[in-house]
């Protein structure tokens, strides 16, 4: 049967512009189909917009994150979590850190305080948490999102989903093999870089042949407090789980030059790391975090050991992080290699005497 269109896209988000672009860069014929604006969360509500708040923020203080903006622009700000700690995937330390840095500005947070309800009086809001009464003139709620496919009658299409997502297989076809879902709407990791990356995958296999899989291995995020912090891959107790042989690695931007001549000396970067040098996750929090995680990123993304970060690096610049938390592996395990010592204690003893 004869069809008008090689590719329908329904949705103009991140994922849907790049699949849609890809398809008629291509000389494919395609029909996009947004009920709204072009662009989707993260051009309207998201990430373009809290960036452009954070912008005019610097102008007063340099920063990043929403809730610092606000504090920093004069609001007086109470950050509620549910957890024991904020950004609870993160790596504790490095939530420690960008913690210790928001109370230290005068934010308050609580912690185990998940909120029961809220109330209005006069032009004030009051927020039952953790047994607490908080009061308020506006609320931001993070409550993550949903997949918004109530209206597109996916089941008589023969399409499986839940309220995580629309169900995908490696290849990002759902249960009608001839239709694809990719970004938000899978429900797996919900970030406008890996809506693009996915919707790559989804255009090749979708305009010629279903070979292409998606490897969710090596996915970098970045939360633009300030520090900034940014991660990839494994953390240490995730390692742990199938990996014996883990070496943590930890350079403080405190021992980097440029760091200490620009006064960011808060922070560090923590690599995870096998024996035989296979990196298997990285973690950093302080300055340009989310520019500097993209080296291990690249590292890793080849299976390059870590060595291959102890490579020249321009002096002086905060990518020195990398090289020198890089090397602390050769460090660590020759500082537990008693025997090598000694070989190499005895050796130069006796180049000296044949000297």
């Amino acid at each position: 049967m004869a069809v008008e269109y090689d590719l329908v896209i329904i949705g103009g988000g991140s994922a849907g512009l790049v699949v849609a672009s890809i398809a008629a860069q291509l000389k494919a014929k395609v029909a996009l189909i947004e009920r709204d604006r072009l662009g989707g969360d993260c051009l309207w509500f998201g990430c373009v917009p809290s960036k452009s708040l954070i912008h005019a923020s610097r102008l007063a203080y340099e920063m990043r994150h929403l809730g610092q903006a606000l504090s920093r622009l004069g609001a007086q700000v109470t950050i509620l979590a549910s957890g024991d700690r904020i950004l609870p995937k993160e790596d504790a330390d490095v939530a420690a850190v960008v913690m210790a840095q928001l109370e230290a500005e005068g934010i308050r947070i609580l912690t185990n305080a998940r909120a029961e309800r809220v109330e209005l009086q006069g032009n004030a809001k009051i927020v039952r948490a953790g047994g607490k009464d908080i009061t308020c003139e506006q609320i931001l709620l993070a409550a993550g999102r949903i997949a918004n496919t109530d209206r597109l009658n996916l089941g008589k299409a023969g399409v499986e989903y839940s309220r995580q997502g629309i169900k995908v297989n490696a290849k990002l076809q759902t249960t009608n093999p001839r239709i694809y879902a990719c970004g938000d709407a899978i429900g797996r990791y919900q970030f406008t870089h890996v809506a693009g990356y996915e919707a790559v995958t989804v255009a090749k296999n979708a305009l010629f042949f279903p070979l292409s899989s998606i490897n969710y291995r090596v996915i970098p995020w970045a939360t633009f407090t300030d520090p900034e912090v940014a991660r990839v891959g494994l953390s240490k107790a995730e390692a742990k789980q199938t990996h014996k042989d883990i070496f943590v690695l930890k350079q403080d931007y405190a021992d980097v030059d440029r760091a200490r001549a620009s006064g960011a000396t808060q922070g560090f970067a923590k690599l995870i790391c096998r024996a035989n040098g296979e990196i298997l996750g990285a973690h950093l929090v302080g300055a340009s975090a989310g520019e500097l995680i993209h080296e291990i990123v690249l590292a890793m993304s080849h299976k390059l050991k870590v060595s291959a970060l102890t490579g020249i690096h321009i002096y002086s610049t905060l990518s020195e992080l990398n090289s020198k938390a890089a090397l602390l592996l050769s460090k660590q395990k020759f500082a537990d290699n008693q025997t090598l010592k000694q070989v190499l204690e005895n050796f130069f003893r006796l180049r000296r005497k044949l000297t």
